[in-house]
């Protein structure tokens, strides 16, 4: 045998014995019961819940997988979470230090559930309430004392999510359901201390919706351009129905918005509109709009703690009757008071009067 083919001999018995090496330490440190016995209780403890998990399974190259998250909800019924699979790929060779280096977590086909109930609670009242108390520093996870298991992520997919929002308060006997349905995201080096790129998709009750910018956990402000496109009305219908003063049968909704601010003050620009608008006013049964077009541009600041609406511009359009605003509203938690300016540009009378419901 020529010197090159034992060198080359040598390399690969001793690859081999590092791949025979890595493949004993992952299955030995990853185990169903490790797994359990380390991430459950701490995770049930942070919860208040009870958290069961199905099968693990453990590949050198391709991770590790677990099937069938679920976490209990404190009021029984159905779980609070389920996850279908959680996928996290990890470094090779930290393995032969016992550290277990996480560089992505793929999660699919999540189902978060929830629930208000008929006194106005909701069903994790209790973990928002967790996340508001300030918190110690997290450890550093190279230096946590976690079994051995070193923690870094670079990247995070959710696929296939499913978010329902049960409202008991509104009706115990038939709470209306909102559903968010096939959201998919992504994350790339991320940190909570950062600022979190958003980019999800998905359908609320069978609409196209989108969300994409930034937000930033630890200063609690987001910044984020929001699509929706041809949400039926009627399905939220429970909500407004005491409300209107008149009866909606149809309309279309659709959203185009930049969103920026936090829970002090937050600015919204952007154009939202209603189309196939259907409406019977209760003061005008003689005229009722029959799929018209209704429209509104804007450019406005909402001040929660001081229960005030700055429209610095605003322009409506109801099947080419055109509108102008600006100004404030304030008072809205006691007493609402207006001091706007209103425009009509450019009437028209013969398009103001097509444009206006025929006495029926």
């Amino acid at each position: 045998m020529s010197k090159l083919m034992k060198i080359v001999a040598g390399v690969g018995g001793v690859l081999l014995l590092i791949v025979v090496a890595l493949v004993f330490t992952a299955k030995s440190l990853i185990t169903v019961d490790r797994v359990k016995a380390l991430v459950l209780p701490k995770v049930e403890q942070a919860l208040h819940r009870k958290v069961s998990l199905g099968e693990v399974q453990v590949g050198l190259f391709s991770g590790i997988e677990l099937h069938d998250l679920s976490v209990a909800d404190r009021n029984g019924g159905d779980p609070l979470l389920r996850i279908g699979m959680v996928k996290l790929r990890y470094q090779l060779l930290p393995l032969l230090n016992k550290q277990v280096v996480i560089d992505e977590v793929r999660i699919e086909k999540p189902q978060l559930v929830l629930v208000r109930q008929t006194d106005g609670e909701l069903n994790i009242a209790d973990l928002l309430a967790k996340s508001a108390k300030p918190s110690a520093p997290a450890p550093d996870a190279a230096t946590a004392d976690d079994g051995g298991i070193g923690l870094r992520v670079a990247l995070a997919t959710v696929s296939d999510g499913t978010v329902s929002f049960i409202d008991r308060r509104i009706s115990a006997a038939a709470p209306p359901r909102i559903e968010l349905t096939g959201l998919t995201t992504q994350f790339t080096e991320f940190s909570l201390q950062e600022e979190l790129p958003v980019d999800l998709h998905g359908m609320l009750n069978g609409a196209p919706f989108a969300l994409k910018g930034r937000v930033n956990p630890s200063g609690k402000t987001v910044s984020l351009a929001v699509e929706l496109q041809g949400l039926d009305v009627t399905t939220l219908e429970p909500y407004y129905r005491d409300k209107l003063p008149g009866q909606l049968t149809s309309a279309r909704l659709n959203l185009k918005n930049q969103v920026e601010g936090n829970a002090e003050a937050m600015a919204v620009r952007g154009l939202v509109s209603l189309h196939e608008l259907s409406l019977r006013l209760e003061a005008l049964p003689q005229a009722p709009l029959e799929r018209v077009t209704a429209s509104a541009a804007v450019d406005l600041a909402v001040i929660p703690g001081q229960g005030l609406l700055r429209i610095a511009r605003s322009e409506y359009d109801l099947n080419g009757i055109k509108l102008a605003a600006d100004g404030t509203l304030s008072g809205l938690k006691s007493a609402p008071a207006a001091d706007l300016k209103v425009r009509i540009p450019g009437l028209d009378l013969h398009t103001a009067l097509a444009a206006l419901p025929a006495r029926s």
